[in-house]
């Protein structure tokens, strides 16, 4: 796969962020309830995946998990199938 190739993620956050992330993300999913922070992004290739990791450092988010989504896996959770959390 090239290194510019747009790439798709879950990432689960220990909170309710969503109010935080929603400025700064543009089009990405994001989903607060029960404690946790769900968001499904898409960015363009590795250096955007790194850029990412580097705002919500920034913010000082606790990252829990990040999953890399393949087709198949963007289609289920739209479809609404949940993770393991939120």
């Amino acid at each position: 796969m090239p290194s510019d190739a747009s790439l798709r993620y879950r990432i689960i956050f220990r909170g309710e962020c969503g109010h935080v992330l929603q400025g700064i993300l543009g089009d990405a999913t994001i989903e607060s309830r029960r404690g946790w922070t769900r968001v499904i992004a898409t960015v363009g290739g590795e250096s955007g995946f790194y850029r990412l990791l580097d705002r919500f450092q920034d913010l000082a988010l606790p990252v829990v998990s990040i999953n890399q989504l393949d087709a198949d896996a963007c289609g289920a959770d739209r479809a609404g199938a949940a993770p393991d959390r939120p």
